[in-house]
């Protein structure tokens, strides 16, 4: 094998995007001459920039011929390259009416998924209690975009959002996905919002203050490239103002011949070194949670969902990842979310419904009990906080989970 075919790693079949690699440069390039590096590279190899990585990985995503591929691994600055892979959003009981005011514990009624994580025994109660509501912890949501205007996410005074499109260097919305929509406080693609209401919504969500920022990395139709999620983490590296906790309800086939872990998994282990714990999601499917990244990433905090069994009232394992990679469930299946505005300027500003749902929604409530314990202890490290959300978990109670799988539901009330 050549020094340059080595440098190359292959996505599985049917997880390509054709002609797109992730170029990680070695580390010794220094951060303010990436960008210089990558347009002189892909000036040399008749190719075209996409993104350009300089925090949580030094690189760039190039659009390229296969025919140059090969000359530009073996330039003496790549690390490595990797074909770029698809990603996508990780897709009956009451609901709601959005609250006109803010809500204090204890919530009373409150929806199911609330009801069930304040407390460890059935039956439920019917509310949720809580110490903290997340005010001062910054919750960043990578995801497809945020219909920022929806109630959900106004302040205590109820004159502003608590919700916001991020912003990056030069004031330019920070928007990687493949798509011409900008979402300037909007969600085209009605993941986001729902995803966002239940991490701080004040009606559904379980840190009802805490900041949320958009960062945009899926299209309208809900899929995206490894190479905008990377964008992401490294939007939310270069910006990391703790406290802070990142939410990734998205994930995509893992490399079919990976040494070591891949550009995204490197950066989004840089960006929890740096302070920032990150929740992403299990195969929303009935699959081990180290057939997909990121949730194959250890450091992470890998979520499962769970529904409630209509007849007996218990948690009950559908689908949703298992394997001794998932660190914990939480439920996700049949919740009352925001709704999106659909990029229609003309939304409902207050609508909730109750959702299918899957491991995007079981992430949330645990990224905000992450925003609740960062709110009490703002000095927690990532690997404290992983640590003490798993030790704290109720242990035990779900039922049909499959063999070898850690069998463990998120508590919020244990501190």
């Amino acid at each position: 094998m050549t020094q340059s075919t080595s440098k190359l790693r292959k996505m599985r079949e049917g997880h390509v995007m054709r002609e797109q690699y992730i170029v990680v440069l070695k580390d010794d390039i220094d951060s303010e001459k990436v960008s210089a590096v990558a347009d002189e590279l892909a000036r040399a190899h008749h190719g075209s920039v996409m993104h350009v990585y300089k925090s949580a990985i030094k690189g760039f995503c190039i659009k390229i011929a296969e025919k140059e591929v090969l000359a530009l691994s073996g330039d003496s600055r790549v690390q490595y390259m990797e074909e770029d892979g698809m990603v996508t959003a990780k897709a009956g009981f009451s609901c709601l009416a959005s609250s006109p005011s803010p809500i204090i514990s204890p919530q009373q009624p409150a929806p199911w998924h609330l009801d069930r994580i304040d407390q460890q025994l059935l039956p439920l109660n019917g509310e949720y209690t809580f110490k903290y509501d997340g005010t001062g912890v910054n919750v960043y949501l990578i995801d497809g975009g945020i219909f920022v205007g929806h109630s959900e996410f106004l302040n205590k005074q109820n004159t502003a959002s608590r919700a916001s499109f991020a912003l990056k260097a030069g004031g330019l919305i920070f928007d990687a996905a493949d798509d011409a929509a900008v979402a300037r406080g909007r969600d085209f693609g009605g993941h986001g919002t729902p995803v966002g209401s239940l991490i701080a919504g004040r009606t559904v969500g379980v840190a009802k203050n805490a900041t949320i920022y958009s960062v945009r990395v899926t299209n309208g139709s809900g899929a995206g490239s490894f190479s905008a999620f990377l964008a992401g983490v490294d939007y939310v590296y270069r910006r990391n103002i703790r406290p802070a906790v990142a939410n990734l309800s998205i994930g995509g086939s893992v490399m079919k011949d990976p040494t070591g872990a891949t550009a995204l998994e490197t950066g989004i282990n840089n960006l929890i070194a740096s302070g920032v714990t990150c929740v992403v999601a299990a195969p929303d499917a009935d699959a081990d949670a180290s057939t997909e990244s990121p949730s194959r990433v250890a450091n992470c905090i890998t979520v499962g969902t769970v529904g409630r069994d209509n007849v007996t009232g218990k948690d009950q394992y559908v689908f949703g990842g298992f394997g001794l990679g998932v660190d914990l469930y939480a439920p996700g299946l049949g919740v009352c979310a925001a709704v999106s505005d659909l990029g229609n300027p003309g939304a409902n500003p207050t609508a909730l419904r109750n959702i299918g749902g899957g491991t995007s929604t079981a992430v949330p409530l645990v990224t905000g009990v992450v925003a609740m314990y960062l709110q009490a202890f703002p000095g927690a490290t990532p690997s404290d906080i992983s640590t003490i959300i798993r030790s704290n978990a109720t242990r035990d109670l779900i039922i049909n989970l499959p063999t070898g799988t850690k069998n463990r539901l998120l508590y919020s009330n244990f501190f």
